[in-house]
């Protein structure tokens, strides 16, 4: 047992290398074991943990679990550089949200271990500010006016904008936990533990959430469930906004689909959200409950801006106002519009795909598109959509935009 370094990894050249670094640090050899959690925890029964751990994930069917428990068992007083061969960033980015020093991929090389032990010296105080302020994500609560008006569409199709054009890390949460399609709509399948997780807030931490997520891809995440039907859900208000806490870090924007039906539970959420899109459709009622949503809104946080996006626009039948007529009787202006279309609806609902890998240079693509740039504080260079002028000005002003 060493105070100062300890390391166990299951292969052999992962073994070698990380003697000759160990070596290279004045440490013995033999602070380098072989295996991996179990051999930790055996340790862990007659000795006090190391300052610095490198600990083998391979052997574990679950890394996270894992990793979990090896934070457990050595403490806050303790570091720890996980080791493994799965070469995966969003696994890597909740490492490091657990508070590990780094995560290496196998092979392990000599550089990277060296690396590591060096950076485990910084404060922890600073790489924890450090990582706070390199990851400060915006949420934006997405609402329809009514049913069918296309939120969850927008938000799937805007998650996918934003993380794959814009290389921004996106979480889309649908809050619908037993009819929500934020999954399906992508061919995936849905969620597990959300409900447990929005229901017990006290045992909410990052490894909770994120083993509750589904990855459509490296930038791209989903927070959803399929919840039986036979009991109603039970959670407050503030829970939604504790849901996000914990994971607020790992990504630049949040975008939340979310019921009308929920604005009552989610003043919380609200006061922090950087903006709101209201989803609206050309009719009468949508126009009422436009007008009766942002006064609501107003009543929360007077600064909130509203988003107003209209969808359907152009040849629905069901569209009983004209766009002029509706602003004007919501005493505002349209940001961005939707234009109806139904061919590619159908096409991207049949092959689970985002809007724009059906028909990237529809119209209804470049508003999206145009609406995914306003939300993250960059500009197109041609502008398909038509802006509301100052409306987004400032907006994310404090937010850094990602090269």
């Amino acid at each position: 047992m060493h105070e100062e370094f300890m390391g166990f990894v299951a292969d052999e050249t992962s073994h070698r290398i990380a003697q000759h670094v160990v070596k290279a640090n004045g440490w013995p050899s033999a602070v380098i074991q072989h295996g991996g959690l179990d051999a930790l925890a055996d340790m862990l029964e007659n000795h006090a943990p190391p300052r610095l751990l490198l600990l083998d994930l391979d052997a574990e069917q679950d890394a996270l679990s894992a990793a979990h428990r090896a934070i457990g068992l050595c403490g806050p007083d303790s570091q720890i550089i996980f080791l493994g061969k799965q070469n995966d960033i969003s696994l890597y980015r909740q490492f490091i949200q657990l508070g590990a020093v780094d995560y290496l991929v196998k092979p392990l090389s000599e550089e990277s271990l060296l690396h590591a032990i060096a950076n485990s010296a910084k404060p922890k105080k600073q790489n924890e500010a450090l990582h706070k302020e390199a990851h400060s994500s915006a949420i934006i609560p997405v609402i329809g006016t009514r049913g069918g008006v296309g939120v969850t569409t927008l938000c799937v199709n805007l998650a996918w904008i934003l993380s794959q054009q814009l290389n921004q890390n996106v979480c889309l949460i649908d809050l619908d936990m037993q009819f929500g399609t934020s999954a399906l709509a992508l061919d995936k399948g849905p969620g597990r533990g959300m409900r447990a997780a929005l229901e017990h807030p006290e045992r909410l931490d990052s490894l909770l959430i994120a083993s509750s997520m589904v990855q459509h891809n490296d930038k791209f995440s989903i927070l959803c469930a399929e919840d039986t039907l036979d009991t109603a859900l039970q959670f407050n208000g503030d829970a939604t906004l504790g849901l996000l806490k914990p994971i607020r870090g790992d990504f630049d924007m949040m975008l939340v689909d979310m019921s009308r039906h929920h604005l009552s539970q989610q003043k919380a959420l609200f006061q922090e959200a950087q903006a709101v899109v209201l989803v609206v459709d050309l009719t009468l009622a949508s126009l009422r409950d436009a007008r009766r949503i942002k006064a609501h809104l107003k009543t929360i946080r007077s600064d909130l801006s509203v988003i107003i996006v209209a969808n359907h626009v152009g040849e629905s039948p069901y569209a009983t106002l004209d766009q002029a007529t509706f602003e004007k009787n919501l005493e505002n202006t349209i940001d961005i519009v939707l234009p109806e279309d139904i061919k590619t609806a159908k096409q991207a609902a049949n092959l689970g795909k985002p809007f724009v890998l059906v028909a990237p240079s529809a119209p209804i693509v470049k508003a999206m598109v145009m609406l995914a740039h306003k939300l993250s504080g960059k500009e197109t260079a041609k502008k398909e959509a038509k802006p509301s002028g100052a409306l987004f000005k400032g907006l994310f002003s404090s937010k850094q935009d990602k090269p």
